[in-house]
């Protein structure tokens, strides 16, 4: 017996759902919170309700990955407006302010000495 997940079209949905919902974590409920919306049932011609069982058996169909939640995780913040405003105001022009004190290197990976930095002897 095929499972009506393979349907590409209803497995598309599901898909297009998870990524608008914008959370770094899903789980089978929103599935199924999904799919309980009479439009969709309408849309995707669903006589029944899955599980929240089932929803979980299809995400990982879909090849969704389990896991738990770990505190403590590093959560990518570049993009914030705090850390934006942050980089701009603070971090950049501090970086240029000192660019000529740091080390370069050239396309050989032969280093170039800023100026008032002594060489040692090779």
């Amino acid at each position: 017996m095929q499972s009506i997940i393979q349907d590409e079209d209803l497995a598309e949905e599901i898909h297009l759902h998870l990524q608008s919902l914008g959370k770094k974590y899903l789980c089978a409920l929103d599935v199924v919170e999904y799919l309980d919306k009479p439009k969709v049932k309408v849309q995707l011609k669903l006589k029944k309700m899955p599980s929240e069982r089932t929803a979980w058996r299809w995400m990982h169909a879909m090849q969704y990955q389990y896991g738990k939640h770990q505190n403590g995780m590093y959560i990518d913040g570049h993009e914030h407006a705090d850390v934006v405003e942050y980089q701009m105001d603070v971090f950049l022009p501090f970086w240029a302010s000192i660019e000529g004190e740091m080390m370069k290197w050239d396309n050989k990976n032969i280093p170039i000495l800023p100026n008032g930095i002594p060489t040692f002897p090779q």
